[in-house]
């Protein structure tokens, strides 16, 4: 090829990237009025984000036990009487539309299993607001129902904006614009299927009030067929459909006017591979239910953090939301829509987007007729080019190890990375590791050439047969790879190099530079929450190497109309545009103001020793963090900080459990010793209600009471028989962590145990004990002046200052009360 083809073809595939780079990070324009030019009710962005920034910015942190999260409650209360009152107030609106209110206030428990870890969970007096809109002209309408799930509450160091003050909005907007429409002729019902909004009480103290709903259940849940389930774990750009299990839900997102997502997000979603979960599990788990569970996840900086405030939600992020939520309810309440079919658990779909406007739908079977239909087309055309089989073996080699190769490189560049303590440079832009590993890829790509030698001939069909045969994988994602083997089989038609690589190219860089976009996205910011022993830079080198090598699917092919000097000319520019990217990405910081560090501190009092320490800890990788924190307690003069290893038998971050286990954290002993909390101290007393001595067994009732302490943990070493929370751990002697949630003022939790002794002369079991003062959480009190007598909150707000934690740290720091309880036996 002549160089300007060769500029021709980069020329293509840069257009094509920047093509779904812009259409992958455009936005709708934002509605600020309540109705159209006709009239007609939509979705207004601006009321959306005025209810968000009620939750958000007046109510604040609405952790679960804290006062915010009931006045919040009450608040929604009053909102959803005034738009009832609204409906009801307006005779043709009356006549159309019903709106029920039936909130649900309960106590129960339920096993979480999390991180590869067993935690129970006890809940009291969580209530669940929620809300039936139904036809008036069609009563039938109540008998199957369409749930649309958010929650109310945050979590510790967050006001939860977008999560989920944004989905809380949504539902309050679908109340307003749902009974506004006007039917469009005298007799139109609007609804064949009701409509339930469950503005859930409890998400982030691991799925409470879902679990509620699903499992007392809720009157209503038996008419429910569905549920759509709105969440964020980011607050910008668009919401990104993650999972989904009907066919009848899939269909509604097929009409949505912004489809964004793919079978790739569910596939890597149900891996695991991403440590975050919703209340879709606890529908799915105890009622049955199927549906959609959609997120924003933008910025996922902002995730968990104070960074999640309403300011910072991406204009045009709530309007994508909440048109696609609006249209999927319209879809499935629609006169004549069945909901009662199609709604079985199946995931055979193979569905994406395109370029946010587009949204592709069809079975696997379908897909896999046709992948085997092009494997066998294939087949047949590399028989009939009469290939050197000899050849056509290397060319196959030549590409296969290739693929190796490049992981291969990254990860050696990764390593040394690692090891020179230049890790994770690239953090504070998603795109920006794509600089330094997509070169280093391509080097280690086109090493092989130089060994296997092929001709363009036998790459092409080589490239024919990788793709076709990949695209048989019975996995969902495969369809990006059947795309690819179709532009690979098109570049057969072509009578010029030139015009066969772009046929080549183009589908697997249109799909591969989406997925490139989506999956950094997403996997950058985690990493600054994976633990610190997480190989971020390997696991970043891995899915840019993954990822792009199917994205340059005719990188093989375009190397091969280079002449040998030429192609090492190209290693020695490879190369040395690594080592430019290398050399910029290691002047810069790891983190920022806008993609800040995630620093937990607790100051913890003692109570069975009197002895009060101060813990830090990070869940990252990075480099510098045991002399970040010496720097902190010598800037307090706390003396020495030391390591403090994790494991379940050690309880002092058991109010993160499990998450504490990706933790690194460093101890010190405070100054202020001794100091005694200002509230009633807390309690755990066991009453023993029989000991069979023959089943060497123990049956008793333990009470925790934690008076002004919320996300309170007791954990023991137990072989249990029978208690009285709903599901059994695994046999054996092992840690048992139980988790306890309730709503602010109640501070009592019970349960009953039967446990197998140690041995006939056990005398004790210890329990130990831990929990948050609702008055020492930092930053979500630094207004209550109450709050801000307390030792531990005096010493955060000479703590979170730019002079001593930095500006580029997200802090959440909290008085601790723990102690050790012996129960007598």
């Amino acid at each position: 090829m002549r160089p300007v083809e060769h500029c021709i073809y980069g020329i293509v595939l840069g257009l094509v990237a920047l093509g779904t780079y812009l259409t992958h990070f455009s936005l709708p324009e934002p509605v600020t009025t309540l109705q159209d030019g006709n009239g007609n009710p939509h979705f207004s962005e601006k009321q959306a984000l005025a209810y968000v920034s009620t939750l958000a910015d007046s109510y604040g942190y609405r952790v679960v036990g804290a006062r915010e999260h009931v006045a919040s409650r009450d608040w929604l209360k009053q909102e959803i009487a005034r738009l009832k009152s609204a409906n009801d107030a307006d005779p043709w609106r009356r006549d159309l539309y019903e709106i029920e209110v039936l909130n649900q206030k309960g106590t129960g428990s339920h096993r979480f299993d999390m991180m590869g870890k067993v935690v129970m969970k006890q809940y009291a007096d969580i209530e669940n607001v929620v809300v039936r809109i139904s036809s008036k002209r069609n009563p039938s309408s109540k008998q199957n129902a369409v749930l649309v799930n958010a929650h109310l509450d945050s979590t510790l160091p967050s006001p939860g904006a977008a999560d989920d003050a944004l989905g809380i909005a949504i539902q309050l907007e679908l109340i307003r614009i749902i009974t506004s429409r006007k039917p469009k002729n005298g007799t139109d019902p609007l609804m064949d299927n009701s409509l339930i909004l469950l503005f859930n009480d409890a998400e982030e103290s691991l799925q409470d009030a879902s679990h509620l709903f699903a499992n007392e259940p809720h009157p209503w849940a038996s008419t429910v067929r569905g549920v759509v389930n709105l969440e964020a774990a980011g607050n910008t750009g668009s919401a990104v459909l993650f999972q989904a299990t009907s066919n009848k839900f899939l269909d509604a997102y097929g009409a949505t006017p912004h489809p964004y997502g793919s079978v790739v997000a569910s596939d890597v979603f149900s891996t695991g591979l991403i440590l975050s979960d919703t209340d879709f599990r606890q529908f799915e788990q105890y009622a049955g239910l199927t549906g959609l569970d959609m997120a924003v996840v933008g910025n996922s900086y902002a995730y968990h953090t104070r960074l999640d405030s309403t300011d910072r939600i991406e204009r045009g992020s709530a309007q994508h939301f909440g048109d696609n939520t609006l249209a999927i309810v319209e879809y499935l309440t629609q006169p004549g829509m069945d909901i009662t079919v199609g709604i079985e658990k199946s995931q055979d779909r193979i569905f994406f987007s395109v370029a946010q406007k587009y949204f592709a739908n069809y079975s696997k079977r379908t897909a896999q007729l046709i992948a085997r239909a092009v494997f066998t087309l294939v087949l047949g055309y590399v028989g009939w080019a009469g290939p050197s089989w000899r050849r056509l073996a290397g060319a196959i080699g030549c590409i296969n190890v290739a693929f190796w190769s490049g992981l291969i490189v990254n990860n050696a560049v990764a390593a040394l990375l690692t090891l020179t303590g230049l890790q994770m440079r690239w953090f504070t832009h998603e795109m920006s590791c794509l600089f330094l590993y997509i070169p280093t890829a391509m080097l280690g790509w086109t090493l092989p050439h130089l060994y296997f030698r092929p001709d363009r001939k036998h790459m092409h069909l080589a490239l024919l047969l990788h793709y076709a045969t990949l695209s048989l994988l019975p996995v969902g994602s495969s369809f990006i790879l059947f795309y690819t083997a179709l532009g690979v089989l098109l570049g057969t038609l072509a009578d010029s190099a030139l015009l066969q690589l772009i046929l080549v190219s183009v589908p697997g860089m249109f799909l591969g530079s989406e997925a490139h976009w989506s999956v950094l996205e997403i996997f950058v910011p985690l990493t600054g929450r994976l633990g610190v022993d997480a190989p971020a830079e390997n696991i970043m080198s891995t899915i840019v190497g993954l990822v792009s090598f199917g994205a340059l699917a005719g990188y093989p092919l375009w190397v091969l109309t280079l002449s040998r000097p030429a192609q090492n000319r190209l290693m020695v520019l490879l190369a040395a545009f690594a080592l430019t990217s290398l050399a910029v990405l290691s002047q810069r910081p790891v983190w920022d103001a806008d993609h800040p560090r995630r620093l937990f501190v607790q100051h913890m009092y003692n109570l069975t020793d009197g002895a009060t320490s101060i813990h830090f800890a990070a869940a990252d990788s990075a480099p510098g963090f045991e002399a970040y924190v010496d720097g902190i307690t010598n800037t307090f003069d706390l003396g020495k900080p030391t390591r403090w290893i994790a494991s379940d038998d050690a309880p002092e971050w058991d109010t993160l459990y499990p998450f504490s286990q990706f933790l690194q954290s460093w101890k010190v002993d405070a100054a202020t010793a001794k100091i005694q909390p200002a509230i009633e101290l807390p309690n755990v007393v066991g009453r023993v209600i029989s000991r069979d001595r023959t089943a060497n067994t123990a049956t008793i009732e333990l009470t925790t009471h934690h008076p002004g302490l919320l996300w309170t943990v007791i954990a023991f070493d137990a072989d249990v028989v029978a208690w009285s929370l709903s599901e059994l751990p695994e046999p054996g002697l092992r840690r048992q962590h139980i988790r306890q949630a309730a709503a602010f003022g109640t501070d009592i939790h019970t349960m009953q145990l039967t446990f197998k002794l140690h041995q006939p002369q056990q005398s004790h079991l210890i329990v130990d004990f831990v929990g948050v003062e609702e008055l020492a959480m930092h930053p979500a009190k630094v207004t209550d002046q109450e709050a801000l007598e307390r030792p531990s909150m005096k010493f955060f707000a000479h703590l979170d200052t730019p002079a001593v934690i930095g500006d580029a740290v997200d802090l959440c720091s909290n008085g601790v009360l723990a102690g050790r309880f012996p129960i007598p036996l």
